[in-house]
């Protein structure tokens, strides 16, 4: 689950939400405006229903947009302003600074910035349970 606030006309992150469990959880303080909550469920079972809720002192107006077709890049958009928001989780080797997470849902990511003005490093990713193996190597 993504949820972002319209700001104009472009969406900005406030939280993301991954798990493979009957409920989920997303908590935040959120002003008036609109906001678009993007809910991908890859289901496991044969069920396509969910429910979505919330609670607050005030009542709010939900609607599902069935006219927004998130672009190609909307979740990684997401998966990289989720990464870049706490820059002191980044790790780093040699000149390239990385973060990554694992989850048991199937969903993840690796961010890398190569932060060299004139160096190519290749990168070798070896997934192994909830561990990462990561090798950066110089390309001459």
């Amino acid at each position: 689950m993504i949820v972002n606030i319209e700001r104009g006309g472009k969406y900005e992150q406030i939280g993301m939400v991954k798990r493979a469990q009957k409920e989920m959880w997303f908590k935040s303080y959120l002003s008036p405006g609109n906001y678009l909550v993007y809910v991908l469920t890859p289901w496991k079972r044969n069920v396509n229903e969910f429910t979505f809720s919330t609670y607050g002192p005030e009542q709010i107006q939900i609607a599902l947009n069935t006219k927004f077709k998130p672009s190609p890049d909307f979740v990684m958009e997401a998966v990289r302003q989720k990464a870049l928001a706490d820059p002191t989780e980044f790790k780093s080797i040699l000149e390239v600074h990385y973060k990554y997470e694992l989850s048991s849902c199937g969903f993840g990511y690796f961010h890398f910035q190569n932060r060299s003005q004139k160096q190519n490093y290749y990168l070798a990713v070896q997934p192994s349970g909830k561990l990462v193996n990561c090798m950066f190597s110089k390309l001459s």
